[in-house]
């Protein structure tokens, strides 16, 4: 009896240490801040860990950064005449995109180079700004005016429409094959997620049933969508959706325990999601068709004095950036597997 009760023991130890190294399965990196900041937020990553966002200065005053591990955050300079840069997205090269306002304080869609050149990509004609919040390996870069567009080097800016006649619409990520999402008014004059591709046009990827309102945020190389939609509830109660087969399926990704909202922000080739999951405040997510919805919070180690908030880009090795509070501050951080 005794040999069988110290069998029993040990397995259940053993049970327990690696249920605890499995929980444990992102390192955690503080991206640290820049001189003035009160808050930073990370917004993208790409495969070899570098990433963009912005830091809050003084009030209105926000900078643009670029973060590696070999020199730290570092700002990213906005144009001659410009202010107020703000970086949504990397790619694998490390050419960044997003905005910075002119010297009326309207918003330009910025490209910073990975050679270090800095490119205004103006403002696309008919509109009265313009904002980029994606760009793929290809130096496409995905973004709205006044309508979504995409901007290419040599093309300039291509006005991908709207689902509704002379609505407006906004265009979020592209992938390798310039396949673009976003959200869009659409015939009913709501909100509907949208996929764009250069050979169907604009399509409607539709609702959850019962619902509303959808929006498509991220989008990988194998046709898989994310992003957030409602059953009847309204935005305030969307969920995290999964849009696969060029869109026909939509899947609701649930939320967490005790919460009432979740959204996808991105997804990477391996079809792992992050966002975040909320009730009166936001936790940082990450979906895997294996294992459902986790809380971040829960995959790093404990004690550590974060408080994950919202994953914002994954990478195609497993990378995620985002935010929360470190020790009580609002920092960007930087999930390594492990």
């Amino acid at each position: 009896m005794k040999t069988t009760n110290r069998l029993l023991t040990s397995s259940l130890t053993l049970f327990l240490l690696i249920s605890a190294a499995a929980a444990q399965s992102y390192t955690v990196t503080d991206l640290g801040s820049l001189p003035g900041s009160t808050s930073v937020q990370a917004q993208g990553v790409n495969k070899v860990g570098q990433v963009v966002g912005f830091a809050q200065l003084a009030y209105p005053n926000v900078q643009a950064f670029l973060w590696s591990k070999s020199k730290g955050m570092q700002p990213l300079p906005a144009p001659p005449g410009f202010s107020n840069p703000v970086a949504y997205a990397i790619n694998n090269y490390g050419d960044a995109v997003g905005q910075a306002a002119d010297q009326n304080g309207a918003d330009h869609a910025i490209l910073w180079m990975h050679n270090g050149t800095v490119i205004d990509l103006g403002i696309p004609k008919g509109s009265t700004f313009s904002t980029a919040y994606g760009i793929n390996d290809g130096g496409e870069v995905m973004g709205w005016g006044n309508t979504a567009f995409l901007w290419t080097k040599k093309g300039g800016f291509r006005n991908l429409g709207s689902l509704m006649p002379n609505g407006t619409s906004v265009g979020w990520r592209v992938n390798q094959s310039n396949q673009a999402v976003g959200f869009s008014q659409s015939q009913s004059g709501l909100v509907h997620a949208f996929l764009w591709t250069d050979e169907t046009g604009m399509t409607d990827l539709g609702l959850l049933p019962g619902g509303t309102f959808s929006e498509a945020l991220g989008n990988n190389n194998f046709g898989q969508m994310v992003g957030s939609a409602d059953s009847g509830g309204g935005p305030i109660f969307s969920h995290a959706v999964l849009w696969q087969n060029g869109g026909v399926d939509i899947q609701d990704l649930g939320v967490l325990q005790g919460d009432i909202s979740s959204l996808a922000f991105a997804i990477n080739d391996a079809g792992d999601v992050v966002g975040y999951s909320s009730l009166s405040s936001a936790r940082a997510i990450l979906w895997t068709k294996a294992r459902g919805m986790l809380d971040l919070n829960t995959l790093i180690p404990p004690n550590s004095g974060w408080m994950l908030m919202q994953a914002t880009f994954i990478s195609s090795n497993g990378k995620i950036s985002g935010f929360g509070t470190h020790n009580g501050q609002t920092r960007g951080f930087l999930l390594t597997p492990r």
